[in-house]
Formats: C-alpha cells, sequence, structure tokens
C-alpha cells in the first residue's frame, strides 16, 4: 500500500497537473484519441489500480482519478530559496566538503551564487525559475536556460521559460527573451557554427548561431519552435520545425561524409530527427527539411501507434554521427525501437542500430540515455569511443564502436556506478539510489591547468549524507580522465549557503567562461531538477573559480 501511495504522490508532483479533470486526461492523451495507452501514462502501478475494466486503457471517466497536484498556496511557500538579501548565515569555508585526494585544482574550486532567482533584472522583468537547465557561451556573452516546471509562485509571477544573459564577469543577470506561459522549460540551448552551406559549400567565413527551443504545451500545430537569437538587434526570432512538437530536446553537429553539407540536427521531443542547413535565404538562415529524417512516431505493432519519442542526446565519433532515443515497449513489454544510433551518411541516409540495453518495464527512466559524448580511447587505442549516463540506475558507462558482438552490437562497458563512487569517495555507505543521475546535457572538455591534460566536466544529481542541511545541501560535479578515472567536486557558496530544508538538486550543465581574462579559469555551473517535486525560485548558477596558483598535490583523504 505505501508503494501505490508513493507512487500516486510522484505522479502528482512530477506534471503540473490542473485540479481539472478534463485538462488531467488531455495533459497525457498525446494522440488525442480518447483513451489513455500504457505508453501515454508511464506509472504502471497507478495505470493498473485505474484501469477499473482492465482493457488496457484508460477511459475519460477511469482518468478522473488521476491524482492532481495543490493548488499553489496564497503565499510564496515556505521553501522559496533564499534571495540575494535572504542568505542564510555564512559558514566557515574550512566545513565545505572538499576534495583533498585530487591533483586536478578543478576538483577544488572556489564557488559564489551568481544568480538570485525571486528577484528582477534592471529592466523590472522577474527572473525565477525551479530549473536552469542549459549555460551557453556565444558572441562573449554567457545566457542560461531557465525553466519553470512544477512551479508553485504563490504570490510571485508565473512567466514562461526565459532566457537570460550576462553580459560580462561582474554583469547582473537580465532576461534576454521571454516565452509565453505556454512554454514550461526550454529544452535545448546551444550555439552552433556552420562551415558550409546548404549545398556543401565551403563558407568563407563561419557562421555562428544561437539557437533555443522551448517546450510549448498548449500549442495545437504539429510542429517544432527553434528560436535562433538575432546579435545585431538582440531579438530572437521562430523558425519552425514541421515536425513533431513539444521541442527540440537535443542538437547534433555533423558534416556529411558523402554530400559535404554541415548539418544541424534537431532530435524531437515527438516526431523523430529533422536536419537544417545554412542557407543565408531560409527564414532566419537555417533551412529545415519538410520531412523527417529518422520518423519515430507512427510505428505499428499489435494494431496499435507507438510514440517513439525523444531523441536525447547526440555525439560525433571518429566522423560518424550518433544519437541515442527513449526505447519503446509495445503491448507485450518488449523493445520495438530506441537505443543508440549511428548515422549512414549520404543523399539518402540511414539510422543503424548499434546498441539497444535492457529495459525494466516499471521504471521509466531505465529507458533513457544522456550526456552522449565522444572521447578517446582510455585503452590506449587509436580511436574514439563514446560515453554516456544511464539515469537509471545511475552508472556512467562507455560505448566502444571497435567492439561489436556476434550480434553486431555495441555492448556498453561501465565507467562508474554514481552510488558506489561517492560512498566510497566520502566514506558513507548510505546513499540513497534515488538522485544518481550524471552528465544531463553533455561532458564538457576542458584542460587541466597545471599539466595541460585533458579532462572532462560533467554535473550530477547525488543526495549527500547530511542534506538539507548546509553545508551537506549543496550539488556535486565529476571529473573525468583520459584513462577513465574519475574526481569529484563539490558546488557550495560558504558565503550564501543554501539554508537548512533546501538543496540544489542536481547540476545540470557546465560551461566554460566566455569572458576575456576568465577562460580556462571560471566555469559556471547550473541547475536543479524539477523531479524533486514541485517548488519554487529553485532554479540556480554559480561560478567557479581555481584559486590554486600550482598544482596541489594530494594531502589528506576528501573530507566526509
Amino acid at each position: 500500500m505505501k508503494r501505490h501511495c508513493l507512487t500516486f504522490c510522484l505522479v502528482a508532483a512530477t506534471f503540473a497537473i490542473s485540479a481539472e479533470p478534463d485538462s488531467r486526461f488531455k495533459h497525457f492523451d498525446k494522440n488525442g484519441d480518447g483513451r489513455l495507452s500504457a505508453e501515454e501514462f508511464p506509472y504502471p502501478v497507478v495505470f493498473k489500480q485505474l484501469d477499473v475494466d482492465g482493457d488496457g486503457a484508460l477511459s475519460p471517466k477511469e482518468a478522473e482519478a488521476i491524482p492532481t497536484r495543490p493548488k499553489p498556496p496564497a503565499s510564496a511557500p515556505t521553501n522559496t530559496p533564499k534571495t540575494e538579501s535572504e542568505s542564510a548565515t555564512p559558514i566557515p569555508l574550512s566545513e565545505v566538503p572538499r576534495n583533498d585526494t585530487a591533483a586536478t585544482p578543478l576538483a577544488r574550486l572556489t564557488f559564489t551564487q551568481d544568480y538570485f532567482p525571486g528577484t528582477k533584472d534592471a529592466n523590472g522583468h522577474f527572473m525565477g525559475g525551479t530549473e536552469a537547465m542549459w549555460l551557453a557561451g556565444h558572441e562573449g556573452k554567457l545566457f542560461a536556460a531557465i525553466g519553470y516546471a512544477s512551479d508553485q509562485p504563490g504570490n510571485n509571477p508565473r512567466p514562461g521559460a526565459q532566457i537570460l544573459r550576462k553580459d560580462s564577469p561582474d554583469a547582473s543577470w537580465m532576461v534576454d527573451h521571454q516565452f509565453p506561459t505556454d512554454a514550461m522549460r526550454v529544452e535545448s540551448l546551444v550555439a552552433f557554427t556552420f562551415t558550409t552551406d546548404h549545398r556543401g559549400q565551403k563558407l568563407a567565413k563561419p557562421v555562428r548561431k544561437l539557437v533555443a527551443s522551448p517546450s510549448e504545451l498548449q500549442r495545437s500545430s504539429q510542429n517544432s519552435a527553434v528560436f535562433i537569437r538575432d546579435d545585431q538587434t538582440g531579438t530572437w526570432r521562430r523558425s519552425d520545425i514541421a515536425s513533431g512538437n513539444l521541442g527540440v530536446r537535443s542538437f547534433g553537429s555533423h558534416v556529411d561524409r558523402a554530400t559535404g553539407v554541415h548539418h544541424l540536427f534537431a532530435g524531437l521531443n515527438r516526431g523523430g530527427i529533422v536536419r537544417g542547413s545554412y542557407d543565408p535565404a531560409a527564414p532566419e538562415g537555417i533551412r529545415w527539411e519538410a520531412q523527417s529524417e529518422r520518423n519515430t512516431a507512427g510505428y505499428r505493432s499489435d494494431g496499435k501507434v507507438y510514440d517513439f519519442s525523444r531523441v536525447l542526446c547526440f555525439a560525433e565519433c571518429d566522423g560518424d554521427l550518433y544519437m541515442a532515443s527513449r526505447i519503446t515497449l509495445d503491448s507485450a513489454k518488449l523493445s520495438v525501437d530506441g537505443g543508440l544510433y549511428r548515422r549512414v551518411d549520404g543523399p539518402k541516409p540511414e539510422w543503424k542500430l548499434v546498441s539497444r540495453w535492457t529495459v525494466d518495464p516499471a521504471i521509466l527512466q531505465s529507458r533513457y540515455l544522456r550526456g552522449l559524448t565522444s572521447v578517446p580511447d582510455p585503452k590506449g587505442g587509436k580511436h574514439e569511443v563514446l560515453i554516456a549516463n544511464f539515469e537509471y540506475p545511475g552508472t556512467l558507462v562507455r560505448f566502444d564502436p571497435k567492439k561489436t558482438g556476434a550480434d553486431g552490437l555495441i555492448a556498453p562497458e561501465l565507467e562508474i556506478d554514481l552510488k558506489d563512487y561517492f560512498n566510497t569517495a566520502w566514506n558513507t555507505p548510505t546513499m540513497r539510489r534515488r538522485g544518481a543521475i550524471a552528465a544531463y546535457n553533455r561532458f564538457l572538455p576542458v584542460t587541466d591547468p597545471p599539466s595541460g591534460a585533458p579532462l572532462w566536466l560533467a554535473g550530477a544529481w547525488v543526495e549527500r549524507p547530511g542534506s538539507p542541511n548546509p553545508p551537506h545541501n549543496g550539488s556535486c560535479y565529476l571529473i573525468r580522465h583520459r584513462d577513465g578515472r574519475y574526481d569529484w567536486g563539490y558546488i557550495c557558496d560558504a558565503a550564501h549557503p543554501v539554508p537548512t530544508g533546501q538543496k540544489l538538486t542536481g547540476c545540470r550543465d557546465i560551461e566554460s567562461s566566455p569572458f576575456p581574462g576568465e577562460q580556462g579559469r571560471v566555469f559556471y555551473f547550473c541547475g536543479y531538477d524539477g523531479g524533486a517535486g514541485p517548488g519554487h525560485n529553485t532554479a540556480w548558477i554559480y561560478r567557479g573559480e581555481i584559486s590554486e596558483t600550482k598544482a596541489t598535490q594530494p594531502t589528506s583523504k576528501a573530507k566526509p
């Protein structure tokens, strides 16, 4: 009984579901057929309880029992994070968890809180957000994607998703673009550089674009919106992709080996993959193909239509483009689509399945692979391999394209288990499995300042023992070495500690500073995971700076 109650609570907390039954039904009925399949309502325990007649689908009447989330209180919730004037009492720097065993100073950055949600910018625009999802440096400025999933605003405004801008190291954050209120969050935000035009002709000067895609929940048309920044005017202009909806979850960059065209690939939440190319005559300079290159919506099995949604990540590896999409199960709980794919270039490109992992039908998250990134072979080979994170059970894995089995597929190799890794690093064998996520968006390639060695940074969500009490309610990140070893770092501003009862809950993205004089020594971190439940003004951005002037040798064990 306890498990069932918990699942009902998670359904209500994860989605901003209206108290009106009809609105709740439409929230899940993605294909609009008037029935909710098990694929549309991905909570097996709750689905089984609600399916009273046992026909394998929920009718509008049965769906009336879908749990709702309480209405926002009349005033701001008590768990509203601090603003700049409401910071908790500073704590001694010596109390902040610190990794003293790592040789790289990137494991011991000095952090300061850089964004204070619940405030207004210089133009009077409210800035809040439950999630800071992406960071992107572009044209000497820093941009951040702010979402409002599961927001409980109280007396504050509840705007749509926002893109914020920071113009210099000392500048305050500003609202650069405000999306309508039906845009819950910014699904992706990337700075992209075209090197050829849509015919494959090399450009005399590469064209750089800052591209974002919001999730427009109430938009009825079957297309996805991409917004492109006009750097001359500072405005964002809409460019529609005539396929899918609910926004672009991921972008990929690749020059087709056969055609020579440099493409921007859009991985949709629903509708597959659409490619774009540079055409100065096209709206906002990007020509989108009229049809999906790989349409992942509409596969028919057992007379039913399954939505193979969410292309979560792309990565180039030794000149080939790879992507990972959610694994979709049929009525018999068998995998029918999704996994890791490699693109076969050419005028008629194909996407070839190269890996598919086992899925536990009761756990939705086990279908997701995040943060796909190429790195040199850690075993000394001359080729590249792919690393990524399995959202559940929280493992970092490696795919070696040179190692295929008898079935022609690549088996993932374990690099680290996040839970086991942090339990060992902190000498605290009590960390829960929940909240073991890393590399939400990517692994960021950086250089170790003392040695010049290549490293990769990735944010993480791990629940540290002692949370939600300061200083143990901060967040963590990982540092990957070329040979596959990992170090950890900890995000906490001793001058502005997170108050008791609150926590940073997941580092989603990391970006190198784009500002002159800071490159190589300053990095920006952002996060909060709305999957933790309803909240308000929980989005965060921190600035991390290398404060050590030379390589620090290991001197002691990491503090627990």
